[in-house]
């Protein structure tokens, strides 16, 4: 499959190739696309570019960073990048490049703010465009900006600086309202870690239709904890009279006020069954899943679970309604062959470190408070 960078650098072509192009209708262009351009291999388009001249240290330093091929050794990537930087400072994707393949946090922190710096430069005209309609991201060329900042915000993160991530994350979604890179559900977290509830809510509102795991677990963790704000609710002491007896029948002794919650729950369910299963499962931190995870399906709980599993227990009664969730059996969750092999998977690697006897995950979470 072709990288993303190789798949970016086809549409820069392909845009550089049309704008060449004196068409007098869409249909027009549209033909010529078809015609000309579609299926073609990245050697054919570039036989094709209009001859603009010698090209600029600008276009040098893209060329440089666009022909590193995957699976170079991170000290060449690192050399290479500092060549395009030599020749243009403008160059966001070997800021990004620089960036990652840092020694540190620290130090990559510094590289990716570097490039950010020059990249408002650089695209100030598109900057000042962007909004609802004109997302930056849109603008292939500024796409590596973008990324410095995704890359920026998550070594803020790294480095305990949560506030100064989240406005960081505020920014890319004023810059890019739809929100390709996905990055509401981390800004959703932060939120939710410093209780700033309204900006929450605010969030999920603004993309109500988002179904993904992350967005609608936190919903519901939105929705539980504010629940209890506003009641005051406190959990019964085990030990007390007429206590549940199991995390289940607590969840049905819960009152009225705490329907829209449980609703929001059954609503996160749906999306992916799982995550209750395995968010209460000690082990599930040393659980190791490959990168492709299937939509409602056991990898994508998982990553959930490792994700946001302390936020769910340090907030207490969310955990407890997990816990009493109505979960059915995994097996009949299962509805495909993919969902299946990873569910037979996780449960595997669960079994093996149940028997090696770990301490659970919120035992090793309550030594360290």
């Amino acid at each position: 499959m072709m990288s993303v960078r190789d798949s970016e650098r086809m549409t820069k072509m392909i845009h550089k190739i049309i704008a060449s192009k004196n068409f007098e209708s869409i249909g027009e262009m549209q033909r010529f696309v078809a015609e000309n351009l579609a299926g073609r291999e990245m050697e054919e388009l570039e036989a094709m570019l209009p001859d603009d001249g010698p090209p600029s240290d600008f276009d040098r330093a893209e060329s440089l960073i666009d022909g590193i091929p995957e699976g170079t050794a991170p000290k060449e990537v690192v050399r290479i990048a500092k060549q395009a930087l030599a020749l243009s400072e403008y160059c966001m994707g070997a800021w990004f490049e620089f960036g990652v393949y840092a020694e540190d946090t620290a130090t990559a922190l510094e590289r990716f703010e570097k490039g950010i710096e020059r990249g408002r430069v650089h695209f100030e005209e598109q900057i000042k465009k962007s909004g609802e309609g004109h997302g930056l991201w849109g603008y292939i060329a500024a796409r590596d900006f973008m990324r410095l900042l995704e890359e920026k915000a998550k070594a803020l993160v790294e480095l305990t600086k949560l506030e100064q991530a989240a406005e960081v994350y505020e920014e890319m979604l004023a810059l890019n309202p739809i929100d390709n890179q996905g990055i509401r559900s981390e800004l959703l977290r932060i939120f939710l870690i410093h209780r700033r509830l309204d900006d929450a809510r605010r969030l999920l509102n603004r993309f109500s239709d988002d179904a993904r795991v992350d967005m609608a677990y936190g919903r519901a963790l939105l929705e539980i904890v504010e629940t209890a704000d506003k009641t005051g609710f406190e959990i019964p002491d085990a030990d007390s009279p007429g206590a549940p007896a199991s995390p289940a029948a607590f969840l049905k002794s819960l009152g009225p006020e705490f329907h829209v919650a449980i609703k929001c729950l059954n609503q996160a369910l749906k999306v992916n069954p799982f995550v209750p299963l395995f968010m209460t499962n000690g082990s599930i931190l040393d659980v190791e899943v490959d990168d492709l995870a299937y939509f409602g399906g056991p990898y994508e709980a998982v990553i959930y679970a490792q994700h946001w599993c302390l936020l769910w227990y340090a907030s207490g009664l969310p955990f407890l309604l997990l816990a009493g969730a109505p979960l059915g059996n995994p097996k009949k969750l299962a509805k495909s062959p993919h969902i299946a092999e990873e569910l037979l998977d996780v449960t595997d690697q669960l079994e093996e470190l149940g028997a090696l006897g770990a301490q659970p995950w919120w035992e090793k979470f309550d030594d360290r408070t």
